[in-house]
């Protein structure tokens, strides 16, 4: 778990990251000093990667555990495509106070 993007997932893994290993600070949308391009997480890929890597990560500055990303991600599957448009501009705190009331 050495790689860049195992380092940033215990900060903020909604940013930008440099998928090399060469420690650049990558620029969302710009060529690095490094040659890579610099990728962004959308919110529910954090949360999905929570999921899938069984390892809490910070969200949008919020520190979310295993569980509250499995309920999060759960709701979000069960959304119709409308509602799944409007999931990034809820507050990920609401959201995930929904989705424990809805899982519980």
């Amino acid at each position: 778990m050495g790689d860049a993007v195992s380092v940033l997932d215990a900060r903020d893994i909604t940013g930008c990251y440099c998928p090399s290993d060469c420690g650049c600070k990558p620029v969302p949308g710009r060529v690095n000093v490094c040659g890579c391009v610099a990728h962004t997480v959308s919110r529910i890929e954090a949360l999905r990667r929570i999921v899938s890597d069984s390892q809490h990560a910070t969200v949008e500055g919020v520190l979310v555990d295993l569980f509250t990303a499995s309920a999060m991600v759960q709701v979000f599957d069960a959304l119709s495509p409308a509602n799944q448009a409007k999931f990034d501009s809820v507050p990920l705190v609401t959201l995930a106070v929904f989705a424990m009331k809805k899982v519980s």
